[in-house]
C-alpha cells in the first residue's frame, strides 16, 4: 500500500514538473513565463508590441500581464484571441494604446475573475464587450478615453464586485447605467466631469459599500442619491466644489464609516452636520473652514479627524467635547490657533493617541497643555516657532512613541527636557532637525553629551543637527563637535555687561543729583542773604529816622536808648549778619 502511495506521489510530481517545463518551453521570446503562487504566469513588459503572441503561449496559463514602459509603448488591439485559454483567471493589458474592446473578445474565459484594461485609449463601451464573463469580479477601465456608453453596458457581469471608471471623459451617466450590478460593492467614478448626479443613476447600486466621486466637479449631491445607497460605508467627495454641507446631510447613510471632504471650498461646519454618525475617519482638510459650530459633532463619534490646512482662528472648547470618548487621532495643523485655544481644544480628549499641531506659528505652550492626554503616542509640533520646550510639557506623556520638533526655532533643550526624552522608554523616534541650535556650552552642552549616547542617537535615527550660531560654527553638525569647540557660555558676559550698564547709569544719576543739590543749596543761600540784607537795611533806615527826630527808643523793647547804646546795638547786629553769611 505504501509503495502504491509513493508511486502516485512521484507520478503527480512528474506531471507537475512536465507541465512547468512545457509552460516554460512554450514561452514567447519577448515575454517571461513563471509559476507564481502555483499559477502559470506570462509577463510581457518590454514594450514595442503590435500584437499579443498568444500562439506561442501555453494554453493552460492562468495569469497574463502585458504592459510597456512609457518610452517604448505598445500598440495593441484585442479581439477573440483567447478562445483556447480556458484556464485564464486574470488578464492585465495596460499602457498598450488599445482603442476598443470588441465583441466577445474574452469569450469563453469562464474562469476569468480579474480584467484590467487601464491606461489605454478605449473610447466606447458596449454590453457585448463582456459576453461570457459571468464570473468576473473585478473590472478596471480607469484612465481611458471613455465618453459614451449605452444603457446597461455591464449587463453580463452579474457577479461584478469592483468597478473602476476613474479618469475617463464621462460628463454624465445614462439611465440604468449600472443595471444588473446587484453585487457591486466598490465603484470609482473619480476624475470624470459629472458636475451633477441624477439619483436614478444609483437606483441599481443598493449593495455598494464604497463610492468614490473624487474630482468630479460636484457642487452638491441630492439626498435621494444617499437614499439609493443605504449600505454605503465609504464616501469619497474630495477635490470637488462643495461650498457647504447641510445639517443632517448624510442622515440616510446609517452605516457610513469613512467620509472624505478634503480639498473643497467649505467655509463653515454647521450644527448637526455629523449628528448620529459613528465615523472611523472624517477628513475636512484643505478647505476654507473659518468656524465649526459648537454642536457640529453632537451625538456622534469619530476616531480619526483631520481639520488641517483651514482658516480656523478660534475654536470653542465645546466643539470637540462630544468626541471625548471616541477621538484617537486629531490633526488641526496649519491653522492659526494660539496656544490658549490649543490647550482648550485638546483638554477633554483623554483618549487621544495621535495629535498634529504642525505649522500653527506657535511660540509657546502651556506647561499643562497635555496634562489630560496621557494616552498620546504621536505628537507633531513641527514647523512652528517654538524657542524652548519646558520639561513640564512632556512630563504627562509617559506613553509617547514619536515626537516631532523639527523646523522650529529651538536654540537649546534644557537638561530636564533631555532627561525626559532619554528616559521615556516608549519614545522610539524624535525629530529635532532644522532648528536654530546655538552652539555654546550653555545652550547645547547637554545635548552634545546626549549625542554621545547610542540610545539617544537611536531615537534620533541618525538625523543631523546643525549649528546656526555662532558664525564660525555655522553649518557644523553637532555630532562632529568637541566640547572645547563650543562657544563659551554667553550668560556671564551678558550679566557683566548688564551690571556695568547699571553701574554707569547709577554714577550718572548720582552726579546729576549732586549737581542739583549744589544748585539748590546755592540758590537757598542767595535768597537767605538777600532776605537778611533787606531786613537789616530796613531796620537801619527806621532807626536813623528816629535818631534824627530825637526818638531813641528801642523798637523791640520800647525803652529809650542813649546814642552810645544805639551805636553798640547796631554794631552787634552787623556782626551777627556777617557771621551768618
Amino acid at each position: 500500500m505504501r509503495n502504491i502511495t509513493m508511486r502516485s506521489a512521484i507520478l503527480w510530481i512528474n506531471v507537475f514538473l512536465i507541465s512547468v517545463t512545457q509552460s516554460v518551453s512554450n514561452c514567447p521570446d519577448i515575454c517571461r513565463c513563471d509559476v507564481i503562487q502555483d499559477r502559470k504566469t506570462v509577463t510581457c513588459n518590454q514594450g514595442g508590441m503590435n500584437l499579443i503572441p498568444t500562439q506561442e503561449m501555453d494554453k493552460s496559463i492562468q495569469v497574463l500581464r502585458v504592459t510597456a514602459p512609457p518610452e517604448v509603448p505598445n500598440n495593441l488591439t484585442v479581439g477573440r484571441i483567447f478562445q483556447k485559454f480556458h484556464f485564464l483567471e486574470e488578464i492585465h493589458i495596460t499602457h498598450s494604446n488599445i482603442p476598443a474592446i470588441g465583441d466577445s473578445s474574452f469569450w469563453p474565459c469562464q474562469y476569468l475573475m480579474v480584467l484590467n484594461l487601464s491606461y489605454n485609449k478605449i473610447t466606447l463601451l458596449h454590453y457585448s464587450n463582456f459576453i461570457g464573463l459571468k464570473n468576473l469580479v473585478t473590472l478596471d477601465l480607469s484612465n481611458n478615453l471613455i465618453y459614451a456608453t449605452p444603457s446597461a453596458p455591464f449587463y453580463h457581469l452579474k457577479n461584478l464586485n469592483t468597478l473602476s471608471l476613474a479618469g475617463n471623459r464621462l460628463d454624465g451617466l445614462v439611465p440604468r447605467f449600472f443595471y444588473m450590478l446587484s453585487k457591486l460593492r466598490y465603484l470609482d467614478l473619480s476624475g470624470n466631469t459629472l458636475s451633477e448626479v441624477d439619483p436614478d443613476n444609483f437606483k441599481d447600486l443598493g449593495a455598494v459599500k464604497s463610492l468614490i466621486l473624487r474630482k468630479c466637479h460636484l457642487t452638491s449631491l441630492h439626498s435621494l442619491v444617499y437614499q439609493n445607497v443605504p449600505n454605503l460605508e465609504v464616501l469619497d467627495l474630495r477635490d470637488n466644489v462643495f461650498y457647504y454641507i447641510k445639517p443632517f446631510e448624510f442622515q440616510h447613510l446609517k452605516r457610513l464609516r469613512v467620509l472624505r471632504l478634503d480639498n473643497n471650498y467649505l467655509g463653515d461646519i454647521r450644527e448637526n452636520t455629523f449628528s448620529g454618525h459613528n465615523l472611523d475617519t472624517l477628513n475636512l482638510s484643505r478647505n476654507n473652514i473659518i468656524s465649526i459650530d459648537s454642536c457640529a459633532f453632537c451625538n456622534s463619534s469619530i476616531r480619526h479627524l483631520d481639520a488641517s490646512n483651514n482658516r480656523l482662528t478660534l475654536v470653542k472648547k465645546s466643539v470637540f467635547s462630544p468626541l471625548s470618548d471616541s477621538l484617537e487621532t486629531l490633526n488641526i495643523g496649519f491653522n492659526k490657533l494660539d496656544h490658549i485655544t490649543v490647550a482648550n481644544i485638546i483638554d477633554p480628549l483623554e483618549k487621544l493617541q495621535r495629535l498634529s499641531l504642525a505649522g500653527m506659528q506657535l511660540e509657546k505652550l502651556f506647561v499643562t497643555t497635555f496634562s489630560q492626554n496621557r494616552n498620546l503616542r504621536y505628537l507633531d509640533l513641527s514647523k512652528n516657532e517654538l524657542e524652548c520646550l519646558p520639561s513640564a510639557v512632556l512630563e504627562p506623556l509617559t506613553n509617547l512613541e514619536e515626537l516631532d520638533l523639527s523646523n522650529n526655532g529651538l536654540k537649546e533643550l534644557q537638561l530636564s527636557t533631555l532627561k525626559i526624552i532619554n528616559e521615556t522608554s516608549s519614545l522610539q523616534k524624535v525629530r529635532l532637525h532644522s532648528n536654530r541650535w546655538h552652539c555654546s556650552k550653555c545652550n547645547v552642552g547637554s545635548l552634545l553629551a546626549c549625542l554621545n549616547s547610542s540610545a539617544f542617537l537611536e531615537k534620533l535615527q541618525n538625523e543631523s543637527l546643525v549649528c546656526s550660531e555662532p558664525e564660525h560654527l555655522l553649518g557644523r553638525k553637532l555630532e562632529t563637535l568637541y566640547p572645547e569647540e563650543l562657544e563659551i557660555c554667553p550668560l556671564p558676559v551678558t550679566l557683566s555687561r548688564t551690571l556695568t550698564t547699571h553701574l554707569h547709569i547709577g554714577i550718572v544719576v548720582t552726579i546729576v543729583l549732586f549737581v542739583l543739590f549744589l544748585i539748590l543749596l546755592t540758590l537757598a543761600c542767595f535768597l537767605t542773604r538777600r532776605h537778611y540784607a533787606v531786613y537789616y537795611t530796613h531796620e537801619n533806615v527806621i532807626e536813623e529816622d528816629k535818631t534824627r527826630n530825637g526818638d531813641t527808643r528801642d523798637i523791640n523793647s520800647q525803652n529809650y536808648l542813649t546814642p552810645k547804646d544805639l551805636r553798640d546795638k547796631k554794631s552787634k547786629k552787623k556782626d551777627m549778619v556777617m557771621r551768618f553769611i
